[in-house]
């Protein structure tokens, strides 16, 4: 089995240095985006190229292993950007990166008031989700008969995004690339239910109800006024 080379280690380490540093100060912002983009092509592309038989072709059930969050496969890796050692596999280098992305909001953001929740918070769990969302990506495209339907833990990973952001961010923006992902026939449609039934109708809902107290308190003061007019 293949071992990371110098230079790629090389850049791994440096990156996963400013993201263990980013994590523990808690200081998230978009400005580090391009580091999570570069780290996980990076990981990834060695670890297709470990796969001698066809480097191109990523094994299904080492996605499948990390998305649905088996802990035999993960094997209590390090979840907080801890340094790959220069006997490291691609593989291990997989599972700590993927793993660290999903623990930022795990355990990120655990024991945070609500006044750091807003300020910095949501901002690690929302780069924890995109990121998990661009290996995701790279993965499937690299990757035979992967499943997105439904009960998929990708298509659930979205439908989690939309529910926990779909009030503080710009989730279609956000999720725009990713979506080719989904088979238009099925899934998207899928999903687009799923926006409409469950976050667009109760808002729409929500304002009609608010707009209909607003006019039945506009109608109750003319009716007031004209009372008054006719008594005078």
């Amino acid at each position: 089995m293949g071992k990371l080379t110098l230079d790629h280690g090389g850049t791994v380490n440096s990156i996963f240095r400013i993201l263990n540093y980013n994590r523990k100060a808690k200081q998230f912002n978009e400005a580090l985006w391009p580091e999570y983009v570069q780290v996980i092509r990076v990981v990834l592309h060695t670890y297709g190229l470990e796969n001698k038989r066809d480097p191109l072709e990523f094994k299904r059930d080492h996605f499948d292993a990390l998305l649905n969050d088996e802990p035999q496969f993960l094997n209590n890796c390090s979840t907080e950007w801890d340094a790959i050692p220069p006997s490291a596999t691609p593989l291990q280098a997989m599972k700590v990166m993927f793993a660290s992305i999903r623990d930022m909001r795990k355990r990120g953001t655990k024991n945070l008031s609500k006044s750091e929740m807003d300020s910095k918070g949501y901002k690690m769990q929302r780069l924890s989700f995109k990121a998990e969302f661009e290996f995701s990506y790279i993965y499937a495209l690299n990757c035979r008969y992967v499943t997105t339907g439904e009960s998929s833990p990708l298509f659930q990973l979205v439908i989690e995004f939309i529910d926990k952001f779909y009030d503080k961010y710009d989730v279609v923006t956000d999720l725009r690339k990713y979506l080719p992902l989904f088979s238009k026939e099925m899934d998207a449609p899928a999903l687009a239910f799923f926006i409409k039934t469950e976050r667009v109708r109760p808002v729409e809902e929500a304002d009609m109800v608010r707009e209909s107290k607003g006019n039945t308190g506009v109608n109750s003061r003319e009716q007031t006024s004209s009372d008054s007019e006719a008594e005078d």
